[in-house]
């Protein structure tokens, strides 16, 4: 018996070795980006990953935020070693929307967003 959520299974480390720019497959076989991701655990539902949204929400923010275990429950996986550099004028911009208190203070709304990966 493992000793979860301190021993993650193998199949589900590479959650805890995301980086920013790396690339998801879901199961839908749509590919995501890694615009933000926060380690704050050893545990797997520690781990915050943010998604542009794909469909507009009640809150009108431009992304999504799921942890670790959404990843997993979603049946998202990583793509090999394939990543997205960051450094784009759209991509610095939406990194300032994560740091907004309110939606209404984001650049961006979420039929903005809405499609992109």
């Amino acid at each position: 018996m493992s000793q979860w959520p301190y021993e993650i299974p193998p199949e589900w480390a590479w959650i805890k070795s995301l980086r920013e720019g790396d690339v998801l497959k879901a199961r839908s076989g749509k590919l995501r980006i890694v615009r933000r991701v926060r380690h704050l655990g050893p545990s797997i539902p520690k781990t915050f990953v943010h998604l542009t949204i794909q469909h507009c929400s009640w809150t009108g923010r431009p992304y999504t935020v799921v942890t670790g275990n959404d990843l997993r429950q979603m049946g998202f996986q990583r793509v090999g070693n394939a990543r997205k550099l960051l450094k784009d004028q759209f991509s610095r911009a939406l990194a300032r929307d994560f740091e907004a208190s309110r939606s209404t203070d984001c650049q961006f709304k979420c039929c903005d967003v809405r499609g992109i990966a």
